[in-house]
């Protein structure tokens, strides 16, 4: 029997976050801004798996897809993506947000600096409950803001044109190299195709090997903060925490790369050289 792919259901909630769990230490964004991870692991995975609760229980409506991946012998849902069509109304909500966080940050930066502390005042992993991620003991305050003001400007950059963006891509790693992630990015391509609309994604160095081989191309990379933009109390404090070589390391890390696919005819051959895999992606 061959692996059924289908539309994601709430009690696809379990499987998916167990899904998430695992490619935690793959998730560049949110290694950069949880340097604390490490004391505070729980809270790591609560602010992260939020995120991926949020779009595994959104409704499809045209706009947000949530599709699926389940092994014909176990039964079990792994491998999970999430598309968003990105035109009209929900591209321009998407872009209002961006302008506004930009705003934000750029009021912040000209008010007067407020101490961010992080052990003094920070509760502990079981303690916590907020939404804020800010707020997280995992957390940077300091590069939370910095990188959601940088994601801002880049949203403004690449993704202002419509466009279907792949989300989140995530297989389980005991059934990875089984062709799982190609099905599931060909099936938001095989929509964008319909729609006339060219894809956009942000992938990781290993992502990215598997999107070049079908057909996507690098058209720049996410800005991610240096460390001469960190407040020196910030930077200090940190590398009093941490060490002053791992910090350094965390801010020379490579920044995901943002790769389209389908603004060229000769794209459109992927569906023909992966024709067999086509064969498994659902209507």
């Amino acid at each position: 029997m061959k692996p059924t792919m289908r539309p994601a259901c709430p009690a696809d909630l379990p499987a998916i976050l167990a899904i998430s769990a695992a490619a935690l230490d793959t998730h560049t964004h949110a290694l950069f801004c949880h340097p604390f991870r490490e004391s505070h692991p729980a809270a790591f995975l609560r602010v992260f798996q939020r995120h991926a609760r949020k779009k595994a229980l959104t409704e499809p409506d045209g706009v947000n897809f949530n599709v699926v991946i389940e092994d014909p012998d176990s039964g079990q849902v792994v491998a999970w993506a999430f598309w968003r069509r990105m035109q009209g109304v929900a591209l321009e909500e998407k872009l209002e947000k961006c302008r506004k966080e930009l705003q934000s940050a750029e009021q912040t930066a000209t008010s007067a600096p407020r101490a961010m502390t992080h052990e003094s005042t920070s509760p502990q992993d079981d303690e916590w409950t907020s939404d804020d991620e800010e707020s997280s003991p995992s957390a940077s305050r300091c590069r939370v803001r910095l990188t959601n003001a940088l994601t801002a400007a880049d949203n403004l950059l690449y993704f202002s044109a419509p466009h279907w963006y792949l989300s989140l891509l995530m297989v389980h790693p005991e059934y990875k190299r089984a062709g799982h992630g190609t099905r599931l990015t060909l099936w938001g391509m095989k929509r964008a195709a319909a729609d006339g609309l060219p894809c956009l994604l942000v992938a990781s160095d290993q992502g990215e090997r598997l999107y070049g081989r079908l057909g996507w191309r690098m058209v720049g990379r996410r800005k991610f903060p240096k460390l001469e933009d960190m407040p020196d109390d910030e930077r200090r404090r940190e590398e009093e925490l941490l060490g002053k070589d791992v910090v350094e390391e965390q801010f020379a890390a490579s920044a995901p790369s943002v790769m389209v696919w389908g603004d060229a005819e000769a794209d459109f051959d992927v569906f023909e050289r992966y024709k067999s895999a086509m064969e498994g992606v659902m209507d």
